[in-house]
């Protein structure tokens, strides 16, 4: 296990096949470190936030480079078959084509919706949980076959009516309720824990998350506030007692807000190491006359 921006992350493998794969051999030199740098930021299922703003800051948080860069290089890995986008509940996740061949699953579930679970929530818009396309040409055909079976959408399955036959909400176009899991949190807070650095007092962050919520903070933000808070404390190197706590983060003071439109300027490293007193002290040096 190894820390990242002070939350454990575990271990994952990559296999010398990697150099001789023609599928890895189609993306460029970026294209393949993002690959590598998303399967040490996937959950344990191999699945993880798409949007792309979320994967710039997690991914890459020491790096100039531009939200266009991240997206060209997920659409890369999603033509030659490596990685499958799909929508649920109007949100993009992926997930790792040939995970569970070659990761441990250690988690009872995921941090994120199964695949086969959004499509069927999106059986009017099927086209956005699309079958794998290519698969690496070291895969067995029994492999592949199993893949591609894993990300089609169930096309067959119709819309739920009432008992009385009447259409539903959803028939009608409305946007499905949120999902809750069995301790009451939503998929959108789940997806901010799994991201958030320091993993201490879960249900009291969940408090002040529905707090700033219900005053109207789009859930979207605090999610992206968080990739960059978390980019922030691995690019500062913090220490994770001295993380904020998931509850002082979402709280009433909204230190989140800095870290909504992205990193805040880093401060020289000398300087933020040394004691506030020291600055005083220079102060006054300063002002001595000679």
């Amino acid at each position: 296990m190894f820390y990242q921006g002070g939350s454990k992350m575990p271990n994952r493998i990559l296999k010398e096949s990697i150099c001789t794969s023609d599928t890895v051999d189609e993306l460029s030199w970026f294209e393949e470190a993002f690959f590598y740098r998303l399967i040490v930021n996937c959950d344990d299922y191999g699945r993880f936030d798409a949007r792309s703003k979320i994967l710039k800051a997690r991914l890459f948080p020491l790096k100039d480079i531009t939200v266009d860069q991240v997206s060209n290089a997920l659409n890369k890995l999603s033509k030659v078959g490596m990685v499958q986008v799909y929508e649920y509940d109007h949100r993009p996740y992926l997930q790792l084509v040939t995970w569970s061949k070659h990761q441990t699953v250690r988690n009872k579930r995921s941090k994120y919706p199964d695949p086969a679970e959004g499509c069927k929530q999106l059986n009017s818009i099927a086209s956005k949980c699309p079958r794998n396309p290519i698969q690496s040409e070291s895969e067995s055909e029994s492999e592949s076959n199993s893949a591609a079976d894993a990300a089609q959408c169930d096309d067959s399955i119709p819309a739920e009516k009432s008992s009385d036959g009447e259409k539903t909400a959803e028939d009608e176009g409305a946007q499905p309720k949120k999902k809750v899991g069995k301790d009451g949190y939503t998929q959108d807070f789940e997806t901010f824990w799994f991201q958030y650095p320091r993993k201490l007092e879960k249900k009291k962050a969940f408090r002040a998350w529905k707090t700033r919520v219900k005053e109207g903070v789009k859930p979207d933000d605090l999610i992206q506030a968080c990739a960059n808070y978390a980019a922030y404390c691995e690019a500062q190197g913090t220490s994770e007692k001295y993380v904020k706590h998931g509850s002082t983060f979402l709280g009433p003071d909204k230190p989140y807000e800095e870290y909504i439109q992205g990193m805040p300027e880093t401060p020289d490293r000398a300087s933020q190491n040394e004691p506030k007193s020291w600055g005083v002290l220079r102060k006054m040096y300063v002002s001595i006359p000679y």
